[in-house]
């Protein structure tokens, strides 16, 4: 083992230490420790170049270290870091309408992560079939959900996770949520019924240490699924 190696072992080891003694273990994590990034690549304490293809689970879509995003960050660094939502600045309601142009959707909602979005799509759901429920009727309020999924870890994203090992520590969990056969039409049209409100996304995706993976519907499924959700 060369010094550089055996020194980005030991600094690994340390920070794998001091983790395990002061931070909840929620997550699996791959031996190596980076230090730096640049375009879309990525390097380890011993200058170990890696293609980055997980991109911060999606976050750091734009790569490493590219001028325009530095030079952005020191200019509102230098201004504001953050203010919350109960006020306004100037450049929330412009990113809204570039997403809003670009995905053809009227509004945008701002979250910190896929399990708050996953959350408040949840609750949008439910508040829609309260206000459009006749004759002060029941609203629907049953979830459709993918078996094998996973959706995140606060509660009402973990009762929607089709994954028992995610659920299991934390039940009982916000009820409401059915699991529907991957990519099996039929089995959504059996459980999809007058009490439904919503359904999750057809496609699942998953990663763990040594396998990452991502599985589409097979062709016509997602269609199929969309004209049951709209009957």
């Amino acid at each position: 083992m060369t010094q550089a190696a055996a020194s980005m072992t030991t600094a690994l080891a340390a920070v794998r230490h001091a983790e395990s003694e002061l931070l909840l273990s929620t997550y699996e994590r791959y031996p190596v420790l980076f230090r730096r990034g640049r375009g879309c690549y990525l390097y380890d304490a011993e200058g170990k170049r890696y293609l980055d293809f997980v991109s911060g689970i999606g976050v750091n879509a734009l790569g490493y270290g590219h001028p325009a995003v530095r030079k952005a960050l020191k200019q509102q660094a230098d201004r504001l870091i953050h203010i919350s939502n109960l006020f306004y600045h100037d450049y929330q309601a412009e990113l809204a309408r570039r997403l809003t142009k670009i995905s053809g959707l009227d509004r945008a909602f701002f979250t910190n992560s896929g399990t708050e979005a996953v959350e408040g799509a949840l609750k949008l759901a439910r508040a829609y079939a309260h206000m459009h429920s006749a004759n002060g009727g029941r609203p629907r309020w049953r979830v459709l959900t993918m078996s094998d999924s996973f959706h995140g870890r606060t509660f009402a994203a973990l009762a929607a996770t089709g994954t028992k090992k995610y659920r299991a520590p934390f039940e009982p969990l916000v009820p409401g949520m059915r699991f529907v056969r991957f990519n099996d039409v039929r089995d959504l049209e059996r459980k999809f019924d007058a009490s439904v409100a919503a359904r999750t996304h057809p496609g699942r995706g998953r990663s763990s240490p040594g396998n990452a993976r991502i599985h589409q519907p097979g062709a016509g499924a997602h269609s199929q699924a969309q004209r049951t959700a709209d009957r």
